[in-house]
């Protein structure tokens, strides 16, 4: 009863794109495969069921997916970009010098935290619908999606964070931060507790800002992400009306776990600083599976162009960040993408 309501000012910015987009919720026993329309829009909608939005880390690219037609997986195409994009690709000189501007507005108080990312390059001869089923194979508990169409290109990721879920007048989320290796010895930092707790703080503002009845957060704890491991606390709370659902995911994007903060200058120094686009990576992907409204955040994705896997990776930095153990991690995150390219 509240769509209507969300749907105003929504105005179509392109004309309609065939697209292709599967996915896999995580813990799924399959993945579901649609056939549809890419509409461009000037900001986010309350999903209609089966509909998908893809929501760019600046807003400036929001598509969804319209009439939706779930398909057999031996119909889902392939569809590469007209034109390729130039995807400026960052060496370990190029990540260092960006670590130093960044840690320079750290250092002096301007920023609490920031997200610094870069692009990784490699090379694969396999195709997105065989990585995409490796990664179904090999990570069960994370969303795992590929999409297609001549306006986007082929995009694959298989994310760990759930920016928003809406289940009737249930509403949840996490606060996901900190990263260290899953080798069964490694300890959390005071470095990694402090850049989570910020997180965390940033949600549970968000939810009393937007008037989020009955919240409760739960115990931090340690969650598995494939070769990493990140902290986790889980947050739940109860919404009146649908229309909160909208004004919760513009007040949680981007999270201080994809952005930093404060977020307005956070955002305009990664603007400054990387020398990438970002795209998709650190946007958000939603699906309306089944009544249920899943919003997940872009993390751990790829860009795939002719024989050529663009991994998309970044970490948290804070004024107790060191430079090569940043790059270290970034690294890690990449291998989650890497182990089933090769």
């Amino acid at each position: 009863m509240h769509r209507k309501i969300n749907r105003i000012g929504c105005c179509i910015k392109s004309k309609q794109i065939e697209a292709f987009f599967a996915y896999r919720i995580p813990d799924a026993a399959r993945p579901k495969f649609f056939k549809g329309d890419f509409v461009k829009l000037e900001q986010p909608v309350i999903l209609e069921k089966d509909e998908i939005i893809l929501h760019s880390f600046l807003g400036d690219e929001i598509y969804v997916l319209k009439n939706p037609q779930e398909i057999n997986s031996e119909k889902f195409q392939l569809l590469d970009e007209e034109t390729f994009d130039d995807l400026v690709v960052a060496d370990q000189n190029t990540y260092l010098e960006a670590f130093a501007k960044m840690k320079n507005v750290l250092d002096d108080g301007t920023l609490k935290k920031i997200i610094l990312s870069r692009i990784k390059k490699v090379s694969t001869q396999k195709n997105g619908l065989e990585i995409f089923n490796l990664l179904n194979s090999t990570y069960k508990s994370t969303f795992n999606y590929i999409f297609s169409s001549a306006e986007t290109g082929i995009w694959i990721g298989a994310t760990p964070e759930l920016l928003l879920k809406a289940d009737g007048n249930i509403v949840s989320t996490v606060s996901l931060a900190g990263t260290k290796p899953n080798d069964g010895f490694s300890e959390w930092t005071q470095k990694e507790r402090e850049e989570q707790k910020i997180v965390t703080d940033f949600i549970l503002t968000a939810f009393q800002e937007n008037k989020i009845g009955e919240t409760i957060s739960s115990k931090t704890y340690t969650a598995k992400a494939g070769p990493v491991e990140h902290l986790k606390t889980d947050i739940h709370g109860k919404i009146e009306t649908e229309n909160q659902i909208y004004s919760l995911l513009k007040s949680l994007h981007p999270t201080p776990a994809t952005c930093g903060i404060p977020k307005v200058e956070a955002k305009a120094k990664i603007v400054q600083v990387e020398k990438h686009q970002r795209k998709f990576y650190t946007g958000f992907i939603g699906i309306n599976s089944d009544e249920i409204k899943y919003y997940f955040v872009n993390l751990r994705c790829m860009k795939l162009q002719k024989n050529n896997a663009y991994l998309y990776v970044g970490g948290g930095l804070t004024s107790a960040s060191v430079a090569e153990r940043e790059w270290a991690e970034t690294e890690r995150k990449a291998d989650t993408l890497e182990k089933v390219l090769k």
